[in-house]
């Protein structure tokens, strides 16, 4: 491949990038306003940045959401009860169910609108109940969705 068929091969790789993590933004914002949230999006500073969504209920309670380039949505939360339990290992786990629940009615629009999602994580979720495949994550305060948009072939 020549040095320009390159350069063109990187630009439009890039592009479809942008245009899916658009295309995921714009999902998400449809599906947290359907929730009943009141949404805002930042755009991303560079194209190499997030894009950040904030979404606020009428209690309060606040999602954050950054929507990579490419890989997993991470979401931080204000204002939902942090609650403490102890894991199968009988070490203690944090988590919030309210957070959780909530989180998984977003990932059931975003499944409507043809975004799949993985399974949700945080650190200190109960290991038994990750599965096998989660990978940790490294900040306690963020909560993770792996995403792939579907792409109808026919």
């Amino acid at each position: 491949m020549t040095e320009a068929g390159k350069l063109v091969a990187a630009a439009e790789d890039a592009q479809r990038c942008e245009d899916e993590r658009n295309y995921v933004a714009r999902s998400l914002m449809d599906s947290l306003a359907e929730l009943g949230f009141w949404v805002q999006q930042f755009p991303a500073e560079q194209a190499s940045a997030d894009a950040t969504i904030r979404a606020t209920r009428s209690d309060g309670r606040e999602l954050t959401v950054s929507v990579p380039l490419n890989g997993s949505l991470r979401w931080t939360a204000e204002g939902f009860p942090l609650e403490l339990a102890t894991g199968s290992d009988g070490q203690p786990v944090r988590g919030c169910r309210e957070l959780a629940e909530q989180i998984e009615a977003v990932k059931g629009c975003l499944e409507r609108h043809g975004v799949g999602t993985g399974e949700l994580l945080w650190n200190g979720k109960d290991p038994d109940r990750a599965s096998k495949t989660a990978k940790r994550l490294p900040v306690s305060n963020v909560h993770t969705v792996q995403r792939t948009r579907r792409v109808s072939t026919s």
